[in-house]
């Protein structure tokens, strides 16, 4: 929803020495409770990180915004237009 409203690519990039306990789709797009997505820019990573550690809040960094497109782990690049001009036109298109 960020890249769609912003019009600005995603590269998303999971460690694959961590182990999930969910599928990787139920991971990225998994709305649980206590679980947040911000952006920052790069400078305000390391404090980020830092005060989340400071206090004991489990935090990773899953990747950095630019571009066009959408990547995960460097597969599947989607343009970030196409896929808003789908999202914005499926129920046009639907009830057509």
């Amino acid at each position: 929803e960020m890249a769609l409203a912003s019009d600005i690519g995603v590269m998303v990039t999971t460690d694959p020495s961590q182990a999930y306990a969910e599928p990787l789709h139920a991971w990225l797009f998994g709305e649980d409770q206590g679980r947040y997505l911000i952006a920052v820019p790069e400078g305000g990573v390391d404090p980020i990180l830092r005060a989340a550690a400071g206090t004991g809040v489990p935090v990773r960094r899953i990747g950095t915004t630019g571009g066009a497109v959408i990547t995960v782990n460097g597969q599947g690049a989607v343009s970030v237009a196409e896929l808003k001009a789908l999202h914005e036109n499926w129920l046009p298109v639907y009830m057509a």
